[in-house]
């Protein structure tokens, strides 16, 4: 709870607008990877090799209430994801959050630059935006 709101701090609260959604796993992706080689470091190592699916997600649903849409109050363009209900998005949410712990636990295990740790992750985060099928592969019911 104290780094969720050490980060809620650093890049949530003193914003004048609304974020975007892949901002701000981005910028969850730089505040845990300042950590590299810092007294936390060793922390959310553990945090991420250690966690499952089911701790995953009670802490995920500690950090982002499912009954709470609220939640995302200070999140813009929620409205362009194509889900229906709280569960849906707490899902997608669930999903992105993986892909954030997972990068962050590679870049603390390789000699890789936090650079191309992020790039590697906002790639994947693109995939989920754009989709991995071609434009010419895609039907109309996608």
């Amino acid at each position: 709870y104290e780094k969720r709101e050490e980060f809620m701090q650093a890049y949530v609260y003193n914003q004048k607008d609304k974020m975007d959604f892949f901002d701000l796993l981005l910028n969850l992706f730089d505040y845990l990877a300042a950590h590299k080689n810092q007294p936390h470091e060793g922390f959310f190592k553990d945090l991420f090799i250690n966690i499952d699916y089911v701790e995953q997600n009670n802490l995920l649903e500690q950090i982002v209430s499912k009954d709470n849409i609220n939640t995302f109050s200070y999140i813009n363009g929620l409205e362009k994801f194509s889900m229906d209900t709280k569960e849906e998005i707490f899902e997608f949410v669930i999903l992105l959050f993986s892909f954030v712990f997972n990068s962050t636990l590679n870049y603390y295990l390789s000699e890789d630059s936090q650079e191309t740790a992020k790039y590697f992750l906002e790639k994947k985060l693109k995939y989920l935006q754009n989709g991995i099928i071609k434009q010419e592969y895609r039907g109309d019911n996608i």
